[in-house]
């Protein structure tokens, strides 16, 4: 045998081995816990906490305020690639917090090989704890739905509330009643009559039915262990800096309604997310990210007093699924020293890129950034940049891209590109060298959120994911077992361990074959 060869069979051998030790099962004891708070920030990464961490330090005038989720006793890392990607989707994540399994882009609930997994929340159920989910996004959304449902592609939302149903989720708040309603209605999206809310009423739920049902909904009271389906938006939830508070309640308050309700069963696990953070952040919105990032750390406060009335059987796990936007904390026009953040621009927006406001014609365009945005006077560089969106969006429509007017929709909604090529002139140097564009806003708030973000300091890297490693803290009964470096696939496990609750035999990665040690590397190392 040649020593070339020896060599890579060696090397072989010596990856296999480290995957193995890399990927060991978590082996955790069981503990008292009796109430679970599991926050899942979508796309929340250590660089989104800390702006907005600093963006309230600046606000208060206050060096050493603190999110609620840094007061927490325990911090660690984790990884986020899925089955088949490095940088992952939301249902991919979420599957991994949820079962301690790795899956494929979109898959919800489900194994590589489309198999049923076994969650904490499935769990929970069986041995009759009660159980939530609350979110600012759709309550058929990805993250939500890989606790409690289980189907082969998050598109599927029809199918995913009827899960929740035959699972009988104790508590469901959040946006989304445009998959609750028969296709009759004029919210609807269903292809069928079936009517949810009629479905759950029948089954003993206490149903809320959009805005005119919210101040019933703060109201509350139960009475023994009840149960509520609350659906306050046809789709997801407002961004919390264009929440109105007459028509739709804020995640903290979701929260403590659900709270309430499920402290009459005793026993309780609720998965509570700020969906909408991840949403703010693919549109390079640094106004809607920070408001909804506190919107969220708000929620976690609610945790943190019923902590500190039940400190021996409490946890509270805090966890992004993974990153998005490539955040950074200076803005990406080069080399520059004295970094500093201005968060003046931010502290000026009132409303959201996204839907706060729209392109209708260039006069309401520009009075309308003014006064929502406090850009009355613009550089000759921002003005160049502006019209240049201004004209893109009047030439193509909403759906152009900035940099590739003819690109309709992007890759995440079936986009097209029709051999248009790049503008040249959208990519001059004074365009600078990197310009993305989230395929659902219009290339006019595109150059509206770059413009803030600019201005702020802020940078963005992508409309996208990223596959960073990102920050999980915990507090309370059984948290310093979530220390150190982690994968997502180990919170699962962990907190089933603590629990004593049996999930599948064979979770996460933890049985690598040789085969399946080298695709992993391929996957990450494109090799």
């Amino acid at each position: 045998m040649s020593l070339k060869r020896t060599l890579k069979i060696g090397l072989a051998t010596l990856v296999i081995l480290i995957a193995a030790l890399v990927f060991m099962p978590v082996q955790t004891e069981a503990q008292e816990v009796e109430h679970v708070f599991f926050f899942i920030g979508d796309g929340l990464g250590n660089a989104q906490a800390t702006l907005t961490e600093y963006y309230l330090q600046d606000k208060y005038d206050d060096p050493d305020y603190e999110l609620n989720m840094h007061r927490l006793d325990e911090m660690a890392v984790t990884t986020t690639y899925g089955a088949d990607k490095v940088v992952p989707g939301s249902a991919q994540t979420a599957t991994a917090l949820a079962s301690g399994h790795k899956t494929n882009f979109g898959y919800v609930g489900v194994t590589t090989d489309h198999e049923p997994t076994t969650t904490i929340m499935d769990k929970a159920r069986e041995n009759d704890w009660g159980t939530g989910l609350v979110t600012t996004t759709r309550v058929t959304h990805a993250t939500p739905a890989a606790f409690a449902s289980h189907v082969p592609d998050r598109g599927m939302e029809n199918e995913i509330i009827e899960h929740y149903l035959e699972k009988e989720v104790d508590v469901i708040a959040g946006g989304g009643y445009r998959h609750l309603y028969p296709e009759d209605h004029p919210d609807s999206t269903r292809t069928d009559d079936r009517n949810m809310y009629a479905e759950f009423a029948e089954a003993g739920y206490n149903t809320f039915e959009g805005p005119a049902d919210v101040d019933e909904f703060r109201d509350f009271d139960p009475e023994g262990r009840e149960r509520i389906l609350a659906g306050f938006h046809p789709t997801h939830m407002s961004y919390e800096i264009d929440r109105d508070s007459a028509e739709e309640p804020s995640l903290a308050e979701m929260t403590d309604i659900s709270l309430n309700t499920l402290e009459e069963y005793g026993e309780f696990m609720m998965v509570i997310e700020g969906g909408r953070i991840d949403h703010a952040a693919h549109n390079n919105d640094p106004g809607g990210m920070i408001y909804d990032t506190i919107a969220f750390d708000e929620a976690i406060g609610v945790a943190l007093e019923f902590y500190e009335e039940n400190p021996d059987n409490t946890l509270i796990i805090v966890a992004g699924d993974h990153e998005t936007g490539g955040l950074g904390l200076n803005s990406c026009e080069g080399m520059e020293y004295g970094y500093y953040l201005d968060f003046e621009p931010v502290f000026a927006q009132e409303a959201s890129i996204e839907e706060g406001i729209a392109f209708e014609d260039e006069e309401q365009w520009y009075q309308d950034i003014a006064d929502k945005f406090g850009l009355d006077e613009l550089t000759p560089r921002e003005q160049d940049w502006m019209e240049h969106g201004v004209a893109i969006e009047e030439e193509y429509g909403h759906e152009a891209d900035v940099g590739r007017p003819g690109r309709v929709g992007g890759v995440y909604d079936g986009g097209q590109d029709y051999d248009v090529p790049y503008d040249d002139d959208a990519l001059t140097e004074e365009m600078a060298a990197h310009w993305p564009q989230a395929p659902w806003i219009s290339p006019a708030q595109s150059t509206l959120a770059h413009i803030v973000s600019r201005r702020a300091k802020i940078g963005w890297n992508t409309s996208s994911h990223t596959g960073s490693a990102i920050q999980l803290t915990a507090h309370g009964a059984g948290a310093s077992n979530y220390e150190g470096r982690l994968d997502n696939t180990d919170v699962a496990t962990i907190t089933a361990g603590l629990l004593d609750f049996e999930l599948d035999p064979e979770v996460g990665v933890a049985e690598i074959e040789e085969e399946e040690s080298r695709n992993l590397l391929r996957r990450i190392f494109g090799r």
